[in-house]
């Protein structure tokens, strides 16, 4: 049986300063917050505050998550190893009622980077587009053995998106549109192309449909060790997000973005992610009515329009007809 042990590790430490919060800044109330939200529910709130522009709060609740994570004790008998493919991964739950997604360090295995896991949940935070769970890194004991790995709350959901068009018998294509509709969606891709995120798949696209109106959307997007310039299946094309992640990225400054992930990234990957970030400043703008984004000129906009044509190149359901027995076969979403 896997045994798994609490241990806090520096790193953790790092982490927090990186939102510049520390506890004694945080309002007194927040302190009833996770009474009035329980642990699991708080991750949506916080994505709601990011999404509504609520940055500073969101932060706030972000620390409370991250503290709770890696200062939860483990429950002994349950800990589950949820995949056997080329990484190792571990669902623990914690005795505070979070559950968390454990991904050891393997330093023989050349797409193993639990760093990276961390470093993309910082820039989903300093971004705003709200759609990675809370990540920190921490210690556990796995079959006896100490591992140093990074620790992400597990979010409810009702599948991967791959497992829900491939059970679809006749609306495959309709859970395609509803996800891809979403600002959430816009937001993921953006977010791919901004870290170089080229492992992104059905599988680890997380979705949850709505009981009320039936509509399923995206409900987290997971698995980032393959990011910021590791080599992978998939190059991430550009896609605009959203208008309120263009404003937030404006008001943060290149030293501060180095400085939250420099104890996560080698200097050279922060300045490539600094190169896309400012890139994509100067060659867009808001639109007048202010919902949507467009190219600032033509040049802007020829290189927009064959990211596009690219994507769609190598896109599984290029050929509609083949797009169920595509998800099936290699359960790949969309790209």
């Amino acid at each position: 049986m896997v045994n798994v042990i609490k241990t806090i590790i520096p790193a953790l430490a790092l982490l927090l300063p990186a939102w510049n919060i520390h506890a004694s800044n945080c309002p007194e109330q927040l302190s009833g917050v996770l009474h009035k939200n329980n642990l699991q529910s708080l991750q949506d709130n916080i994505w709601r505050l990011q999404h509504s522009g609520d940055h500073e709060l969101a932060a706030r609740r972000a620390e409370l998550l991250a503290r709770a994570l890696g200062e939860g004790a483990p429950v002994n008998g349950r800990t589950v190893k949820i995949r056997e493919a080329s990484t190792e991964v571990y669902k623990i739950d914690l005795d505070n009622g979070l559950s968390g997604v454990f991904k050891p360090d393997m330093p023989d295995n050349p797409i193993s980077f639990y760093k990276h896991e961390v470093a993309a949940w910082i820039v989903d935070g300093l971004t705003g587009t709200g759609i990675v769970p809370v990540t920190v890194a921490r210690k556990m004991i796995i079959n006896g053995t100490e591992r140093t790995g990074s620790f992400q709350l597990f979010v409810k959901n009702d599948g991967t998106a791959a497992e829900l068009i491939a059970g679809a018998r006749t609306n495959s294509e309709t859970l395609v549109k509803q996800i891809e509709n979403s600002a959430q969606y816009k937001n993921m891709r953006f977010l791919d192309w901004l870290i170089s995120n080229r492992d992104r798949q059905g599988r680890n696209i997380l979705a949850r449909t709505d009981p009320d109106t039936g509509i399923t959307q995206l409900a987290a997007a997971i698995d980032h060790s393959l990011s910021f310039g590791t080599s992978g299946a998939w190059r991430p094309f550009f896609i605009m997000p959203d208008p309120p992640v263009m404003l937030r990225l404006g008001a943060i400054g290149d030293a501060e973005i180095f400085r939250r992930l420099s104890p996560w990234l080698e200097p050279q990957k922060i300045q490539d992610l600094i190169k896309r970030k400012n890139w994509f400043l100067a060659n867009f703008k808001k639109s007048p009515d202010g919902k949507s984004l467009a190219p600032i000129d033509d040049a802007a906009a020829g290189r927009a329009r064959l990211d596009k044509e690219a994507a769609q190149l190598i896109s599984p359901d290029y050929h509609k007809n083949r797009l169920k027995e595509y998800m099936q076969r290699m359960g790949v979403f969309r790209w």
